[in-house]
């Protein structure tokens, strides 16, 4: 069905404070990291005009305050652990991330400090499940978390909580926020909203008829103002051998001041931009433009359209407004 291709669900949730159990101490200062990409902790306020880098850095040391450990848990300075060294997950971003750590030891054993931890999760963040990692008898648990919220020039924010035993009735938890600066959108790629005309082209299906909307005036501002806000994609272009090939994309092009711009929104991200045929970076895909998209393309079944429903444009439509 075409509509699960562009259906992005980006849930907007502040970081709040947290109800739920003992907050870490403001006074615990994250432990200092070491290796590529990895930062020392700051104070999660930022002066006015901070570079990207310094609100990425601020950012996760505000994520890590939302990790929260049971009574009684002593902060440290370094990992009392090996197996806490490690993060316990990477996620998929093409350059090294901020990282940010915190550990503390605990008396209780790994199996009641994790389900201690899964009764109290943060909130304000989205979770994305638990696992373990690591080999041996004792592997580290850890939950995984990821914002949704982001400020504009950060990429990416994540947080990971593990858990591992240091003996029958001792534990150890580490806690560790990941950031990264946004890229900013080389200024190529950015369309002048006096556009001319944007024109949208898909098919009914692999191989089927194309189908164009023409947009002019206010339309065509609109979908312009709402791509100049798409952000550089910064994860890792992982392929999706499930989803039809390029025949299926649907095609962005705006025109302006003698030069035309080209998105193509495939089944998954990333959005592939050309401006004149050269190569931009690549968007992630962002709900306001999508939203536009499929405001124009319908809700479109991949054998045709529904009896009563949206029929596409075989032809540009003169004006384009709605």
């Amino acid at each position: 069905m075409r509509h699960t291709r562009l259906t992005i669900l980006l849930a907007a949730v502040p970081l709040t404070a947290v109800a739920c159990g003992t907050a870490t101490s403001p006074t615990d200062a994250p432990s200092t990291s070491s290796g590529p990409g990895d930062s020392s902790g700051t104070s999660a306020s930022v002066p006015t005009g901070a570079s990207p880098s310094a609100t990425a850095h601020a950012f996760a040391a505000a994520l890590l305050d939302r990790s929260f450990v049971p009574p009684g848990a002593r902060s440290t300075g370094r990992s009392p652990s090996k197996a806490l060294d490690r993060l316990p997950e990477m996620p998929g971003l093409n350059k090294p991330p901020i990282v940010v750590k915190r550990f503390w030891t605990v008396d209780s054993s790994a199996a009641d400090v994790f389900h201690w931890l899964r009764s109290h999760r943060p909130s304000g963040i989205f979770e994305e499940g638990e696992a373990s990692t690591g080999a041996g008898s004792a592997p580290a648990r850890f939950l995984s978390y990821r914002s949704t919220s982001l400020p504009a020039s950060v990429a990416a924010g994540y947080l990971y909580v593990a858990v591992v035993p240091t003996g029958p009735s001792t534990s150890a938890i580490g806690a560790y926020a990941l950031t990264l600066p946004q890229p900013p959108r080389p200024a190529a790629e950015i369309v002048p909203l006096d556009v001319s005309s944007v024109l949208i082209g898909w098919s009914l299906g692999p191989g089927g008829t194309p189908a164009r909307k023409l947009l002019t005036g206010p339309a065509a501002v609109r979908l312009t103002r709402d791509f100049n806000r798409l952000r550089v994609d910064t994860s890792i272009a992982r392929p999706c051998p499930m989803i039809p090939g390029q025949s299926s994309n649907v095609v962005v092009r705006f025109s302006a001041d003698g030069h035309t711009w080209q998105a193509e929104i495939p089944a998954c991200p990333d959005i592939a931009v050309t401006r004149d045929g050269s190569p931009l970076p690549p968007l992630a895909f962002g709900p306001a433009f999508l939203d536009d998209v499929k405001h124009y393309t319908g809700d479109v079944p991949w054998g045709g359209p529904p009896v009563g429903g949206v029929v596409p444009l075989v032809q540009p439509a003169a004006g384009g407004e709605r």
